[in-house]
């Protein structure tokens, strides 16, 4: 098992936070590429090396690239333009992953208010996933889905792409948020899981909210999960301290 932790759990841009994490003891750091900002580090590949070399330097990986920007193109949008656009810049991804040595790129879809897709939106998700699993398979990244959806549907996701690349990245908090039960989704959909985000209900440190942590843990062993648990904890009014604090907590209920 590995520990990463997502730089804005530590309330800092990506240049600071690889020596964050390092001192305080994670394997990994799940870089945040949220705005067009950010995007020099998918498409410049002298700040890739700048990456590569923090990384080095605090003895830590970069796990995966949360891919929030995606959002500009939505997989699941009544508009073939912005799909498209949406395919093209999971292909950059794709890319900037494999240079900087990533596992994964979290693709986000949440539907706040239906939660699961409608038919056609689904048909046009599969589509856009399937234009790219190709790229993701030669490159070796795992395109980790994280959404507000039901076992049902990232199950038939999952199948109608039919790619190893293909997996779902479970957040443990998130799946009661959407109103799914997190042990069930552990079990349900173990042997699709490709990543695991490890926070708790309403920001809280771990172990302080609603999450089951003994069912969900005990999901993940019997799962045989040995993959990246990635910290998307709330940052505190102490963000490295906090993020320590959880670190230790968790590793202590997997004694």
């Amino acid at each position: 098992m590995k520990y990463g932790i997502r730089n804005g759990s530590l309330r800092q841009e990506w240049r600071e936070a690889y020596a964050t994490a390092g001192a305080i003891g994670f394997d990994g750091l799940e870089v945040c590429v949220t705005k067009d900002e950010h995007m020099p580090l998918i498409l410049d590949p002298t700040v890739r090396a700048e990456a590569k070399e923090l990384a080095a330097g605090a003895e830590v990986e970069t796990c995966a690239i949360s891919y929030g920007i995606l959002r500009q193109g939505s997989f699941i949008d009544e508009d073939s333009d912005v799909r498209k656009r949406g395919v093209q810049m999971l292909h950059q991804a794709i890319d900037a992953a494999a240079d900087l040595g990533c596992v994964a790129i979290l693709c986000p879809t949440f539907e706040r208010q239906n939660i699961d897709l409608s038919p056609r939106q689904t048909d046009t998700y599969v589509a856009c996933f399937k234009e790219c699993t190709r790229a993701a398979e030669d490159a070796g990244i795992m395109l980790a889905l994280e959404t507000s959806f039901s076992v049902e549907l990232l199950s038939h996701i999952v199948s109608a792409v039919d790619s190893p690349c293909i997996k779902v990245y479970q957040d443990l908090s998130n799946a009661l948020f959407y109103g799914h039960d997190t042990v069930d989704m552990l079990t349900r959909l173990a042997d699709r899981i490709g990543m695991i985000h490890i926070k708790e209900t309403d920001q809280k440190p771990l172990g302080d909210g609603d999450v089951d942590w003994p069912g969900s843990l005990a999901a993940i062993g019997n799962m045989g999960y040995d993959g990246w648990l990635v910290f998307e904890t709330g940052p505190g009014e102490e963000p490295a301290a906090m993020a320590k604090r959880n670190l230790d907590w968790l590793k202590a209920q997997i004694r």
